[in-house]
């Protein structure tokens, strides 16, 4: 069974789950300034030219450039042998199409600024959701090479990502699969489009084997009119704030039958973004706006229901701990099954990190964070681990994901109530967790 970390797309491997036991009960231009809006867009593209930040693009009339940036993977964030890479214990032919991807599949991109309107979806408010495209139902076989036919705004996705390479493909094996929009800003028709969806490449073709480049996922936003059709602002591009973004699948031999050996790394820049550019507050005075990071939020949970509450990086998670004695709690957890949910809303602040992340922790100047770092790296074992502290952080429980998944069914079918197996067996972990720090469990 292929486990996914709940928290987020990108841990399939090494990744650390932790609960810190706390309480134990405890404005745009309307349409009269459309040409004044064309007029400085070409404007800007022009001094961004004349300024040497990006070449001129020429593109056919009635599309508009896009400046493509891309660097290549970041061989020395796989680690080394000792460290446990499969990329770097790999032979070389078996990686070649990773190691050979050294720039983008083109040098700059043009669409047709018509087809950005299906991004859009009339009638909407500041703060609602929309979908791009739907998730495939099913399993989706490994062994593919060629991407099928797209339609519609999938089309128009496809054709922006064969920027970087010529085999993307939308539906990912693995959830979380689909794209969502929400509108985070308006003024009139014009409006700010933010935007999330999940996609991986193939790399390789035949007759050599499949190796999947899987990004965490890709985000942006589009500001266009939606009367005229103008864009005035695109941006797509694969974060980057975490230390790995990218999950890696391929075979280390040329034998079908073979397991698919997993890697993860690191990939500074995948971007696609329109060579003019304005100062919001200068060209946007905006009817109504939610913040970039809410508009962000919206997203991840449309992908990630049971995340109704952010979880906090592991240090703040510490901090909150540390701070919050007086009984409040945060709503988190790591399943979407209500009792597990309750349970976790009314007795933890809840975290999640990577083992690259806690390994940067554990030399911080801050003597605190860097203990319960190296005391969370102590504890850990591939590939998931669920950790729980006291309120003195200090560990009081921890168990492996592979443990959770081979312990035994219950004779019931509807596992006491639970929603799936999965959520009965982390609610049991859950009871030994709270027994281990002396707690009364019967609120479970």
């Amino acid at each position: 069974m292929r486990y996914q970390c709940p928290f987020i797309a990108l841990c399939v491997s090494f990744c650390i789950c932790v609960l810190v036991f706390f309480s134990p009960f405890i404005s745009i231009r309307s349409n009269k300034h459309n040409t004044e809006n064309n007029k400085q867009r070409k404007e800007a593209n022009t001094k961004s030219r004349e300024n040497g930040k990006i070449p001129e693009i020429l593109c056919p009339e009635g599309e508009i450039p896009l400046a493509v940036h891309y660097q290549m993977l970041d061989l020395d964030s796989m680690g080394d042998e000792d460290s446990g890479s499969n990329l770097v214990k790999s032979d070389e032919e078996y990686i070649a199409s990773l190691l050979s991807w050294t720039q983008a599949n083109k040098n700059s991109s043009c669409i047709r600024e018509s087809s950005l309107l299906q991004f859009w979806s009339p009638g909407k408010r500041v703060g609602d959701l929309w979908i791009l495209y739907g998730s495939q139902e099913g399993e989706l076989s490994h062994n593919r090479h060629d991407p099928p036919a797209y339609s519609g705004i999938q089309s128009v996705i496809f054709d922006l990502l064969q920027t970087f390479h010529p085999r993307p493909f939308l539906q990912t094996r693995f959830e979380p699969r689909g794209g969502y929009a929400v509108l985070r800003a308006y003024n009139g028709d014009i409006v700010d489009i933010f935007i999330r969806f999940h996609a991986e490449f193939q790399l390789n073709e035949k007759p050599l084997l499949p190796f999947w480049f899987t990004p965490a996922y890709f985000t942006g936003n589009i500001v266009l009119n939606t009367k005229t059709g103008d864009l005035l602002q695109f941006n797509l591009h694969v974060p980057t704030a975490n230390e790995l973004n990218v999950d890696l699948e391929w075979y280390g031999s040329n034998r079908p039958d073979d397991n698919l050996m997993v890697d993860i790394g690191y990939l500074p820049v995948m971007e696609l973004k329109s060579t003019f550019s304005f100062s919001q507050e200068n060209v946007y005075n905006w009817s109504d706006e939610i913040s970039v990071e809410e508009a962000q939020k919206i997203l991840e949970k449309a992908f990630f229901p049971f995340k109704q509450v952010d979880y906090l990086p592991f240090e703040k998670a510490l901090l909150k701990a540390k701070e919050e004695r007086s009984g409040r709690t945060l709503r988190e957890g790591p399943l979407a099954s209500p009792p597990v949910m309750k349970f976790l809303q009314k007795n933890f602040i809840s975290s999640w990190s990577l083992v690259a992340r806690l390994k940067k922790l554990s030399h911080s100047k801050d003597s605190f964070v860097a203990k319960a770092a190296a005391d969370t790296l102590e504890a850990y074992s591939f590939p998931v681990e669920i950790i729980v502290y006291d309120q003195r952080q200090d560990i009081v429980h921890f168990e492996n994901l592979n443990t959770l998944l081979e312990e035994d069914v219950p004779d019931t079918p509807d596992f006491d109530g639970y929603d799936d197996i999965l959520s009965y067996r982390y609610a049991n972990m859950l009871k030994r967790a709270v027994a281990a720090a002396g707690r009364d469990i019967t609120e479970l």
